[in-house]
């Protein structure tokens, strides 16, 4: 999971959390929680119980930023339909292979990084930016007229989805590692990449450790692309 605020600090006179490791206990839906032994490496619907293929949905629950396995039953009654409390996640990451972000751009998103992703929160209608740092993954609020600019630039991003898809860019320039990216990737993903950076991430440049586990990301990715939409 992608973590929950801990204390804030200032950051450009923006909001900023460092990111601490979220609960091990998700909610469920209590009317139909099963209550069944079940070996300890079996996947189970955590809103049913039912045994689950490795393969399944993921839902994130918006108002609580968790993200729960659900069998497909679960994921059509309570994902698929108007005002449903869980939004189901896609599958599948793009790459945005016309994307447009000049050096000005970057800077605009006030993120000291060269490696971050960003959602936009439907409740709250901000944009989330997520980079690593010494300590750990650390969130921001980027301006929302910077954002804007990127929007307007690249239609690209005219489908992406709020709180269930995430923009990765990646301005990373070293050897052997991530070249200038951008991608759309579902937040589960991201999720994982910020357990990555912290686990793995130290001081300031990262390390050699976390930036294999980093390419090993990206080189993850690749096998759930698909072409950018048109």
């Amino acid at each position: 999971m992608l973590g929950v605020p801990g204390r804030h600090r200032p950051f450009g006179g923006r909001l900023v959390h460092q990111l601490q490791p979220a609960p091990r206990t998700l909610p469920i839906v209590e009317p139909l929680k099963r209550v069944t032994q079940r070996p300890a490496d079996e996947e189970v619907c955590e809103l049913c119980g039912a045994g689950m293929s490795q393969r399944h949905p993921h839902l994130l629950d918006p108002a609580a930023q968790h993200i729960i396995c659900a069998c497909a039953v679960c994921a059509a009654l309570f994902a698929e339909r108007a005002g449903a409390r869980f939004k189901r996640i896609p599958d599948l990451a793009r790459r945005l292979d016309d994307f447009r972000l000049t050096d000005g751009e970057w800077d605009g998103l006030r993120v000291p990084a060269s490696l971050a992703f960003f959602v936009r929160r439907s409740a709250s209608g901000d944009v989330r930016a997520t980079y690593p740092g010494p300590n750990g993954p650390v969130e921001t609020l980027p301006p929302l007229a910077a954002w804007h600019a990127i929007l307007v630039n690249n239609p690209s991003l005219d489908g992406l989805q709020p709180d269930i898809e995430a923009l990765v860019l990646s301005r990373v320039e070293r050897a052997n590692s991530p070249r200038r990216m951008s991608l759309v990737v579902p937040i589960d993903a991201c999720h994982r990449l910020a357990d990555l950076l912290r686990r793995h991430w130290r001081g300031p440049n990262g390390g050699a450790d976390a930036w294999m586990h980093i390419d090993q990301f990206f080189a993850d990715l690749n096998g759930v692309l698909r072409p950018a939409r048109a």
